[in-house]
C-alpha cells in the first residue's frame, strides 16, 4: 500500500529549533549598555535612544513590536497596561514595572494621537496606501539598527525586534513564574509556551536537574 505520496524523511524528526533569546549574560550586558557610545555609526542620537528604549519596553511587557508601537496613554488603568494583543487577539493586564514608567514618562508630550512612543501619526498614516506603513518602516529601521547592537554584543545570529520577546518569556520560566501566568501575561497559550519556550534555558534547567538527583541521593 506504500506511495512515494506518503513518504516523509522528517515525520519522525524531532524539533529542536527553539526561539532566538538573549542568554542571561547577553541579556545583562545589553541591559547595561552606554547608548552614548551604542552604535557610533547612528548620529541620530535620539533615535538611537528611542530605538533602545522601545526594546527595553518590549522585554519588561512581553510584547511584541506590532503591540508596543500602537499603545496609547488611554490603555494604561490602575498601574496596568489593558490591550487586546495585535497578532492573537487576546486581551492581556500587563503590570507597569518602574522601568516602564520611566520609559512612559520621558516620551510624554511627545507623541501624536495619544501614543506613548513618538512613532505613529494617524494624519501622516493616512497619506500611505500600504497598511501599518509607519509601523513596518519602524520595524525595518529598528531590524537594522538591531544587527548592529548584535554584532556588539556578539551574537552568532542576526538581532532583531521579536527576540526581546522571546526572551521575555524565557526569563519568568526560567525565574519560576507559573507557565499559566506567563501565557496569561505574554497573551499566547499555554499550548503555545509549552511547544516552543517551556525548557527555558535548558542549560539552567539541566544545572536544576542535577542538583534535584544530588538531593534525592543525599
Amino acid at each position: 500500500d506504500f506511495k512515494f505520496t506518503h513518504y516523509n524523511p522528517k515525520r519522525d524528526q524531532v524539533e529542536t529549533k527553539s526561539p532566538d533569546v538573549l542568554n542571561p549574560k547577553q541579556l545583562k550586558r545589553f541591559l547595561s549598555l552606554d547608548i552614548e557610545r551604542l552604535t557610533p555609526t547612528y548620529k541620530d542620537r535620539k533615535t538611537v535612544e528611542l530605538y533602545y528604549d522601545f526594546c527595553v519596553f518590549m522585554l519588561h511587557s512581553f510584547f511584541a513590536p506590532c503591540d508596543v508601537i500602537k499603545l496609547k496613554y488611554s490603555d494604561i488603568k490602575k498601574g496596568e497596561i489593558k490591550v487586546k494583543r495585535k497578532k492573537t487577539h487576546q486581551a492581556v493586564n500587563v503590570p507597569i514595572s518602574d522601568k516602564m514608567e520611566q520609559i512612559i514618562s520621558k516620551y510624554k508630550g511627545h507623541s501624536t494621537d495619544g501614543y506613548i512612543f513618538p512613532i505613529m501619526n494617524d494624519n501622516k498614516a493616512k497619506e500611505y496606501i500600504t497598511q501599518d506603513y509607519l509601523f513596518k518602516k519602524f520595524r525595518e529601521k529598528l531590524n537594522i539598527w538591531l544587527k548592529c547592537v548584535g554584532k556588539e554584543l556578539g551574537l552568532d545570529y542576526n538581532l532583531y525586534a521579536y527576540v526581546f520577546r522571546h526572551t521575555a518569556i524565557t526569563v519568568a520560566l526560567d525565574g519560576g513564574l507559573p507557565i499559566a501566568y506567563v501565557a496569561m501575561a505574554a497573551g499566547t497559550s499555554i499550548e503555545m509556551i509549552q511547544e516552543h519556550y517551556y525548557n527555558g534555558d535548558s542549560i539552567v534547567n539541566q544545572q536544576k536537574l542535577q542538583m534535584a538527583f544530588m538531593k534525592a541521593a543525599m
